[in-house]
């Protein structure tokens, strides 16, 4: 069971920590990628290991429960893990794109707005089609301040939630 208090990625993020995801198991069998197990999922630049370890620090990744879900989120083109600079007032681009591997029961995008929200909300909180098992969204934002946006998705079975969850992507005033 959880334990309340700020021992979430949520709290962390809230406090200014710019961190990114990755699931892994609590097992300790060593057999990783087992389903229920959790999956560090990264976006490198190339299939070699200084990529994949140069993508994990730059925060070029996500997290699964352990199914293979696919997932690839921007805001105004910057990635996942990835700040950079918008003036006030401007319009932000958010697009997101998930392949399941299973029906998609809902699919989230969140903000938070450092000094303006007590708590992130979502400004795309959508159930696909029942039958739906990929899904791609694009919406605008109007950046009112410092924030970050982050992206996560659940998906069939209920009975062991499958889910995933992108490392932020921070917007900073000019």
């Amino acid at each position: 069971s959880s334990i309340p208090g700020a021992h979430y990625a949520q709290d962390y993020w809230m406090a200014g920590h710019r961190l990114g995801v990755i699931g892994s198991s609590d097992e300790h069998s060593g057999q990783g990628g087992r389903r229920h197990g959790g999956l560090a999922a990264v976006w490198a630049e190339e299939l070699t290991r200084e990529g994949i370890f140069d993508a994990l620090r730059q925060r070029h990744c996500y997290a699964t429960t352990g199914e293979r879900i696919l997932m690839d989120f921007a805001v105004d083109g910057i990635g996942m893990g990835d700040a950079a600079r918008r003036a006030i007032g401007s319009r932000l681009t958010i697009r997101l794109r998930v392949w399941g591997t299973d029906a998609l029961l809902r699919v989230e995008v969140l903000r938070y707005r450092f000094g303006q929200d007590s708590g992130f909300v979502p400004i795309l909180a959508e159930a696909p089609r029942p039958e739906a098992w990929d899904a791609e969204y694009e919406l605008e934002d109007t950046f009112t301040g410092d924030c970050m946006y982050y992206a996560r998705v659940v998906q069939e079975p209920l009975q062991w939630p499958a889910m995933a969850w992108t490392s932020p992507v921070w917007v900073d005033s000019m």
